[in-house]
């Protein structure tokens, strides 16, 4: 994938969908928008995750995740957000702008980016990071939770 496919990917799964539900017409959205944009950006990329990783174990629950899937799914939930509010997903005027504290969070991500990419192959199993390195490596290749691996039956 190029780069720019894959920030666009990135958008579509860790921003979108939660930015979507965040900003629907409902539950005291004013309240929401006077939130810092700091914390609004936190609560979507939160809800994106909630609903990219709800979505990803329930398709490979029933043995039928993709990459392509996923960002189906989360287009469709920003769609059918759209839909339910009607294309009234603006917070409005009271929302407020990005300040100097936005820095913090992005020198941090730019610090972990830089120490910790690429991330290396764990593939010892028994530890926590190998064990879920693995789950991961073994959805995204097999599309469902639970598999058979000739390797480990014969052991």
């Amino acid at each position: 994938m190029a780069i720019a496919t894959q920030l666009a990917a990135l958008v579509v799964i860790g921003y979108l969908p939660g930015a979507a539900i965040f900003r629907l017409p409902w539950l005291d959205r004013e309240k929401r928008a006077g939130l810092d944009a700091e914390e609004r950006v936190f609560w979507a990329v939160v809800l994106s995750l909630v609903i990219s990783l709800s979505v990803v174990l329930g398709l490979a629950g029933f043995h039928r995740y993709t990459f392509g899937r996923l960002m189906l799914a989360d287009i469709a939930a920003v769609a059918l957000s759209a839909v339910i509010a009607r294309g009234r997903l603006r917070l409005g005027t009271p929302a407020r702008r990005v300040t100097w504290t936005a820095i913090v969070p992005v020198v941090l991500v730019a610090l972990a980016v830089s120490r910790f990419f690429p991330p290396s192959e764990y593939i010892i199993g028994g530890k926590d990071p190998g064990v879920y390195m693995n789950e991961g490596i073994q959805v995204a290749q097999r599309g469902a939770l639970v598999f058979r691996d000739p390797v480990v039956a014969t052991v």
